[in-house]
């Protein structure tokens, strides 16, 4: 009697496990560290901040020569040739 209570607790408490896991509310959750692309530019402080990122990593003309004078083909001539 004792293993057939147990085990109508045990399939009851599954029952309800698997009932609650199953709701849509539960899945249907806006990302906290992301955001949207509406919202992005929608606010003017995000769409700067979105900017500046973008183009903190354009670079200069400086980086180019020297990223440049790494490949084998590319010829920089300095000082007098």
């Amino acid at each position: 009697m004792i293993q057939y209570k147990v085990t109508i607790q045990i399939l009851t408490a599954l029952t309800v496990i698997v009932l609650i896991g199953c709701t849509d509310e539960i899945l249907d959750k806006t990302p906290l560290d992301q955001y949207s692309d509406a919202t992005v530019w929608a606010e003017v402080d995000l769409a700067d901040a979105y900017l500046m990122n973008i183009y903190s990593g354009v670079g200069s003309g400086f980086n180019g020569e020297m990223l440049s004078s790494l490949a084998a083909e590319t010829l920089v001539a300095r000082g007098p040739n």
